[in-house]
C-alpha cells in the first residue's frame, strides 16, 4: 500500500528531529516549470543548451539573440561575483583593522572591473539558484513575470 505523499514528507521531516523547528525546508526544490528552466538555461548556457540538429534548424537571428543574452548574463554574473568578493574583503579589512587608514583606503577604492574574470565558484560565494534568478530578473535578463511562467 502506497503512503500519501504528504504523510511521506511528514515522516521524512520528522526523522530529521529537532532541527525541523529551527529551519525552513523547501519540500519540493524542483518547482520550476519547463518554460522557466528553458529561459534560465538559455541565459546561463547559451547555444550549448541546444543539440546540433536544433542549432542547424535555428534561425541565425535567434542564435544571435541567444548569444547576446548569454554574453550579458556572463557579464552580470561576473560583476555580481566580484561585488560579493569586495563585500567580503571590505568586511574583513574593517574587522581586522578597524578605523585604520589602510582599511579606509581599501574600502573607498573598491570597484568591479568588467575586464577581470572572477573565477571563484558561485558555491564558494554562497550564491544559490534563487538569488541568481532574482539577480537576472532585476537586470532584465529574465522577464519580470519569470516566477509566473
Amino acid at each position: 500500500m502506497n503512503t500519501p505523499p504528504t504523510k511521506k514528507i511528514v515522516r521524512d521531516l520528522s526523522c530529521i528531529g529537532e532541527i525541523v523547528q529551527y529551519q525552513i525546508y523547501n519540500i519540493n526544490p524542483n518547482t520550476t516549470s519547463s518554460a522557466q528552466r528553458e529561459l534560465l538555461n538559455r541565459a546561463l548556457h547559451g547555444l550549448k543548451n541546444y543539440t546540433d540538429q536544433e542549432l542547424y534548424m535555428m534561425n541565425s537571428a535567434k542564435k544571435a539573440r541567444i548569444l547576446k543574452v548569454h554574453n550579458k548574463t556572463k557579464e552580470v554574473i561576473n560583476e555580481y561575483k566580484q561585488q560579493k568578493v569586495i563585500d567580503f574583503t571590505n568586511a574583513l579589512f574593517e574587522n581586522l583593522f578597524p578605523g585604520s587608514s589602510i582599511s579606509k583606503f581599501m574600502i573607498e577604492n573598491s570597484f568591479t572591473d568588467p575586464k577581470f574574470n572572477c573565477k571563484i565558484s558561485m558555491k564558494d560565494l554562497n550564491i544559490d539558484k534563487d538569488s541568481l534568478i532574482e539577480l537576472l530578473v532585476s537586470k532584465k535578463i529574465l522577464p519580470s513575470n519569470y516566477h509566473n511562467l
